[in-house]
């Protein structure tokens, strides 16, 4: 699994598995896989509460070459690493340690409780923005063979290019949506939801 991302809703969880699926390094494996938001648990009988449910992005694949994939889901995401990461949203790979097929280590098992308690700070600094005027995020556009949704989500922190200035964005309904951020851009991304209309409407 990989941690790192907010996915609220099975749109963004769309967007960011078709991106890691078009990732060069699965494709030249051949490795077809499919992406579910689902919580972290230490073990399988561990029950969380709601409140305090974290969740991580589970990739499935074929079992027989699950070895593969592993190894090509470290490379996508390897600690340390600064850029490439699909959608550019900054993960983290770790081992499901909730399936019984795969022995841990008690070392394992502490590592990814401290990571979870990370991800939960995380996600303590993440802010909201709604849009009134924000609509077709699944509309296609054929100059850059990619959705709206897409389009959006690419677009980069004048901070920090290596980073993308939304984590999230949530299609309402109608002209509504809402968009997710960190407080570390959070001038910069309120400033863009603002300004998005005018732009895409330049642009496209």
């Amino acid at each position: 699994m990989v941690v790192g991302s907010v996915a609220i809703k099975e749109s963004n969880v769309k967007d960011l598995a078709e991106a890691i699926r078009q990732h060069p390094l699965l494709k030249a494996k051949g490795l077809q896989v499919s992406i579910r938001s689902h919580a972290i648990k230490i073990d399988q009988q561990e029950k969380i509460k709601p409140e305090d449910m974290i969740k991580a992005l589970h990739v499935y694949g074929d079992y027989t070459r699950m070895g593969t994939l592993r190894e090509v889901i470290q490379r996508i995401y390897k600690e340390g690493q600064k850029k490439g990461y699909p959608l550019g949203i900054k993960m983290r790979y770790v081992p499901n340690i909730a399936d019984p097929r795969y022995p841990v280590t008690a070392g394992t098992k502490s590592n990814i409780k401290i990571l979870r308690g990370k991800q939960k700070s995380f996600l303590k600094q993440i802010r909201k923005q709604k849009s009134h005027t924000i609509q077709g995020l699944d509309f296609y556009l054929e100059t850059t063979q990619t959705t709206l949704h897409q389009v959006i989500m690419g677009m980069r922190s004048g901070e920090d290019p290596e980073k993308s200035i939304f984590i999230t964005i949530e299609d309402d309904g109608g002209t509504r949506a809402t968009f997710t951020f960190h407080t570390k851009v959070e001038e910069e991304a309120r400033h863009m939801v603002t300004v998005l209309p005018i732009m895409l409407h330049h642009l496209y």
